[in-house]
């Protein structure tokens, strides 16, 4: 059972490592740049803090969040039935 747990484990460690990202559309670059703290949202968080606007900040990275967590459950429980 152990051994079963490491296979998948390294399998699935090698295919987050595989991803092919140049058939992302502009949209879903745009959004893992959001949604990645080391990505645009330190641009945005550098305006915040000298703009003193943290609620702000917070809020507005909340609700992007939330819009790409409702768009990707949306994408991962849309079945097409035929």
């Amino acid at each position: 059972r152990i051994v079963t747990a490491r296979k998948v484990g390294m399998m699935t460690a090698q295919g987050v490592n595989n991803k092919n990202k140049s058939t992302y559309g502009l949209i879903k670059l745009i959004a893992l740049n959001l949604t990645s703290i080391s990505g645009f949202v330190q641009v945005l968080m550098l305006i915040a803090i000298v703009l003193n606007m943290f609620d702000a900040f917070t809020l507005g990275y909340f609700l992007i969040n939330l819009l790409v967590c409702i768009v990707s459950l949306h994408s991962v429980f849309s079945v097409d039935i035929e």
